[in-house]
């Protein structure tokens, strides 16, 4: 197997991870700073010419059976010609419909790609000239995908609704996996930060659309001496007003993340926004650990309520504050809650999913090339 992706500061062009050969490209988009919005690289929703002559020449070196696009750089493989390699596309988040890829606009859910919502929305957040840019991009490479792509992956329910492939002949849902355990990596020096007692988790960004501070106003009504660890990247908009019992931590490795989940009486994915799938909720599943999350976007397909975990309605500080309380004064709920967590964490190991995708590139492999029109 190879994996291409773009070229970061301090990595090899190439090397391997396992058995895995990594190949990194560079990109004419990252010699344009006007272009840049953020530290990571950043491919454009249309070809790329320094990814497409890249990515083009390691097919022709390589031939690889299947390609497996996730997220815009496949597309600086686009068109794909009659002789080419079928292509099947992840869409972890709503790549196909908008330019942000959030289908948030102006913090709430969008109704879908119009050019006039379209426009002032991604000029918001990249600003005039890459807004515009990405956005005209985005339509036409849209396009390209639908055409080219021979089977479509979607990581949740609301992630095919989101991107308008649900019910399409050629798509079908195939959730995230856990990779294997990271038991054995050193943790002692992260979790000796934590507190003694089992606490409320929370992972993520420290913004609005992943519903933080609809977070920290629900334990201040709380009003419960358990504390509330967050773990996640501070932002310029984060709240700096935290609630008393609140610990902040930032960089951990996942490794350690996820052994804090094995800590915690509950982990929160208290998400305003649609979330694509929910990572967090299934590490903290697979630790045997209680979830409470927003009943929105793929955590629906996650979690069970009152069997898995709580689902609240998204923003509802009220609703939040009453899970929390249950969790925090209810040992036996908490229990019953883990046990069954940890069981349903099972359909999301490498085994339970992998054999799902090899099946789909099976499947492109023994019919002719189609894409949606």
């Amino acid at each position: 197997m190879i994996v291409a992706t773009t070229l970061t500061a301090g990595l090899d062009e190439a090397d391997f991870d396992g058995p895995v050969e990594v190949v990194r490209i560079r990109t004419t988009t990252q010699a344009m700073p006007f272009l840049r919005h953020q530290s990571r690289p950043w491919a454009p929703p249309v070809p790329d010419p320094g990814a497409a002559r890249a990515l083009r020449r390691l097919l022709d070196e390589r031939r690889p059976d299947v390609i497996h696009g996730h997220d815009w750089l496949a597309r600086s493989l686009l068109p794909l010609g009659d002789d080419s390699p079928p292509l099947v596309s992840t869409l972890h988040y709503y790549t196909v419909t908008c330019a942000k890829k959030d289908l948030l606009r102006d913090g709430r859910q969008c109704d879908g790609p119009a050019p006039g919502r379209c426009l002032p929305c991604a000029s918001r957040h990249y600003g005039a000239v890459t807004g515009a840019i990405t956005t005209l991009g985005a339509f036409v490479g849209r396009r390209m995908e639908l055409r080219a792509t021979d089977a479509f992956i979607s990581v949740s329910c609301a992630t095919a609704i989101g991107n308008g492939v649900d019910g399409a002949p050629n798509h079908r849902v195939v959730p995230n996996f856990l990779s294997g355990s990271p038991a054995t990596m050193p943790v002692d020096e992260w979790l000796t930060l934590l507190p003694a007692e089992p606490f409320f988790l929370y992972v993520g960004d420290l913004r609005r659309a992943k519903g933080y501070e609809v977070l920290l106003t629900a334990y201040r009504q709380l009003g419960s001496t358990r504390p509330l660890v967050v773990i996640g990247k501070r932002w310029p908009d984060s709240p700096t007003d935290v609630p008393s019992g609140t610990q902040i931590f930032e960089n951990w490795p996942n490794h350690a993340v996820r052994a804090a989940y094995g800590r915690a009486r509950a982990a929160v994915v208290p998400s305003v926004w649609a979330e694509p799938f929910g990572i967090v909720a299934i590490e903290a599943m697979s630790a045997g650990t209680p979830v409470i999350a927003s009943a929105t976007g793929g955590l629906i397909d996650i979690l069970d309520h009152d069997r898995t975990g709580i689902l609240v309605t998204p923003g509802s500080v009220r609703e939040l504050a009453t899970a929390m309380r249950a969790i925090d004064t209810d040992d036996a709920l908490t229990e019953r809650l883990g046990r069954a967590a940890a069981v349903e964490a099972g359909r999301y190991t490498v085994d339970a999913v992998v054999p799902s995708i090899e099946a789909i590139y099976e499947s492109v492999l023994e019919r002719p090339k189609a894409g949606l029109s």
